[in-house]
């Protein structure tokens, strides 16, 4: 994060998300969104990576375009990976193993106000709109966003 990768690496991001099919990481003792975003931080950086292709006005067209047909279903199975994490360690540790108290489990903005950030696997998008949706700009793809989305639809999961 922070320069643009070459055209090279812009065809590696393509290829991992082209195989990507979810990773399985085993949670310790306890899941802090720090510990998350470094259990899954190469997902994550890669997954960002993917979405910043797919919002590109100077990589390749074909490339930006395949970027898109695949970023909404990479983030889905990656947010899926982490909640599947933290439901593993709450069946062996307890809920308390969350340490949510850490981090609160709502946003605020001034364009939304308070939300609370859920999974895009709670959502079910319009062949548009999985794509294009805002969930995949700039901060909405950052590691910190998909890990707080993935934590609330466990946690959510987990009180049905």
């Amino acid at each position: 994060m922070g320069r643009l990768n070459t055209l090279v690496e812009q065809r590696a991001t393509l290829d991992w998300a082209t195989g990507y099919g979810g990773a399985r990481h085993g949670i310790r003792r306890t899941a802090s969104a720090s510990v998350l975003q470094s259990t899954f931080g190469d997902e994550l950086r890669r997954y960002f990576a993917l979405a910043a292709l797919s919002r590109s006005t100077t990589a390749p067209a074909q490339m930006v375009s395949d970027a898109l047909s695949l970023v909404f279903r990479v983030r889905v199975v990656l947010e899926q990976s982490i909640a599947a994490a933290l439901t593993d360690l709450a069946a062996r540790d307890g809920i308390g193993a969350f340490e949510l108290s850490r981090a609160p489990l709502h946003g605020y903005s001034k364009k939304q106000g308070v939300s609370i950030r859920m999974p895009l696997s709670s959502c079910v998008p319009s062949k548009v709109c999985g794509a294009a949706c805002y969930a995949h700009d700039v901060l909405d793809a950052a590691p910190a966003s998909v890990v707080r989305g993935a934590v609330n639809g466990a946690v959510a999961a987990s009180v049905k």
